[in-house]
């Protein structure tokens, strides 16, 4: 509670009994705070009228009422702030997530990454489409980590001069150590055998 003051012409005396009956709470009693300071309950009476005891003590709860609803709208405040903070930081991260999964599936798709197949790209698409419809609060897209159907993506691979070169040298390699078992990257095709073979122009 709000620490009280001292009104104008009010002895200190008289000042320590309204101090004792503000501090008793609801169960405030005159006759205790005479008893307690040793005066006689008249001359506590004439205290409590001569320096308003009853509208001293209401002024003194609405002050702790109104104190308090401030500390509490306060609180709720820097909590609602945080929230706010840590969902934009969380946004921002989903953002950055699905730039850096979009640019990765393009690179799947633009070059044999090792361990990489083209499915891997079309994994990375549906989740950098997610995060990013999250992030942004749109609902863009028709598939998410649960699709209704299995997404279907067809990759067209397409050989050049590169392509021959390295795939030459790729077999020659493995020709010389056939101890090592070729890795299957998507770039080749499986004869009945197992064998894998050039893809097609």
């Amino acid at each position: 509670m709000t620490p009280p003051t001292p009104l104008p012409c009010e002895s200190a005396k008289a000042f320590h009994a309204f101090t004792i009956y503000l501090e008793q709470g609801q169960k405030r009693s005159r006759a205790r705070v005479g008893k307690t300071l040793g005066v006689s309950r008249q001359n506590i009476d004439k205290w409590a009228d001569r320096f308003h005891w009853s509208e001293r003590v209401k002024a003194a709860l609405i002050a702790d009422t109104e104190r308090a609803a401030r500390a509490d709208e306060i609180a709720k405040l820097n909590v609602a702030e945080e929230r706010e903070r840590l969902a934009l930081r969380h946004t921002e991260q989903k953002l950055r997530a699905s730039e850096r999964l979009f640019k990765r599936a393009h690179e799947v798709l633009r070059s044999s990454t090792k361990g990489t197949r083209p499915h891997d790209s079309a994994r990375m698409f549906v989740v950098a489409a997610l995060l990013g419809d999250q992030a942004l609060g749109v609902s863009g897209s028709d598939f998410g980590l649960r699709p209704t159907f299995q997404p279907v993506v067809h990759v067209t691979l397409h050989r050049d001069a590169m392509s021959d070169e390295a795939q030459r040298h790729q077999e020659e390699f493995f020709a010389k150590h056939p101890e090592l078992v070729r890795p299957k990257n998507g770039l080749g095709l499986e004869d009945g055998n197992g064998a894998t073979g050039r893809a097609s122009d």
